[in-house]
């Protein structure tokens, strides 16, 4: 009877290890399939030198920092099916300071998304070009509002141009360094106005693709304070910002990941204005079969530190002082 019971108990404490191993296992390995989320690095804004542009004690203030320099790798051949994509240096882009607009216009168009989100963090106004484009990935929010009076981006307010000729639409997305809207609106106000509509004309007077962000792109300049960052220079764009920025006396960062393209601004890469060289593709243009005019990395010291040993996979993201 006395050795029945014993079985009984071992019986019983067998099956109670069991359940406490299949459970341990189990959790474990939903931990592995669906890991805890971690919340985001809270972004440390920068503060440095420079008077503020504006009396309010959290405005964003204009500096005359320059954006860490990427290393320059030398490039591959044009056509090389070998062509490396390092899209990784573009999430370092910006990450210095705080912006009051950010201009988001890069190749590959797949990273924008990515980019407005991760830099309104730290921005006052972030404006989009070619959110028109369904195959870029954009939020569904936007997807489901960009046609209505008032589209939301990510949760945030956003306002849309579609009033170029092409169909190539400009979005804003109110940045969370304009917590009250007061910027963002202020914005709306600029485009709507006359001087916005005279501007645009002027700058872009067939209404041609490649200029529709022109009008908001300027009212977002006028509207907000602080540095600007460019992700992907243009002919529209960059001489635009460096004028604003320059009567202003704001700093100005474009950067770019063709350096053909860049050295054709190089000439306004001084004093308040930077050009950064991102170097994503490596054929130094865009791994699109043709890199004509690509300077040597020894060439570009103005724009990155020559690394010619280096292929751009070995590029990382600069340390930020």
């Amino acid at each position: 009877m006395v050795q029945i019971m014993v079985t009984g108990r071992q019986r019983w404490s067998t099956i109670v290890v069991v359940v406490i191993l299949a459970t341990l296992l189990l959790i474990n390995t939903t931990h592995r399939k669906y890991p805890p989320l971690e919340a985001p690095q809270p972004h440390i804004p920068w503060r440095g030198g420079g008077e503020n542009t504006e009396k309010g004690a959290g405005a964003v203030r204009s500096s005359e920092k320059k954006h860490p320099m990427f290393l320059v790798p030398s490039w591959s051949k044009a056509g090389d099916w070998q062509c490396a994509v390092n899209e990784a240096l573009w999430d370092c882009v910006g990450e210095d300071r705080d912006w009051g607009l950010v201009f988001v216009d890069h190749r590959p168009g797949e990273n924008r998304v990515k980019a407005v989100e991760r830099l309104a963090r730290h921005a006052e106004i972030v404006v989009v070009h070619d959110t028109q484009q369904p195959s870029y990935g954009w939020p569904t929010d936007w997807e489901q509002s960009k046609n209505s009076e008032n589209p939301i981006w990510g949760g945030r307010s956003a306002f849309v141009d579609k009033e170029g000729r092409e169909a190539a639409w400009t979005t804003a997305v109110q940045g969370d360094l304009d917590p009250s809207g007061e910027v963002f609106s202020n914005m709306r106000k600029l485009w709507n106005s006359e001087e916005a509509r005279t501007v645009y004309a002027s700058l872009n007077p067939d209404h041609g693709e490649f200029g529709t962000h022109t009008r908001l792109l300027w009212a977002a300049a006028k509207a907000s304070q602080g540095d600007i960052l460019e992700m992907g220079t243009g002919a529209f764009s960059t001489p635009m910002l460096h004028n604003l920025t320059a009567s202003a006396g704001r700093s100005l960062v474009s950067a770019e990941t063709d350096s053909a393209w860049l050295s054709k601004f190089k000439e306004q890469g001084l004093g308040h204005h930077q050009l950064l060289l991102v170097p994503v593709y490596g054929d130094g243009a865009g791994c699109f079969g043709n890199n004509d005019g690509v300077p040597p990395s020894e060439a570009l010291t103005w724009a990155g530190i020559p690394s010619p040993q280096l292929s751009n996979k070995e590029v990382a993201c600069p340390k930020i002082s």
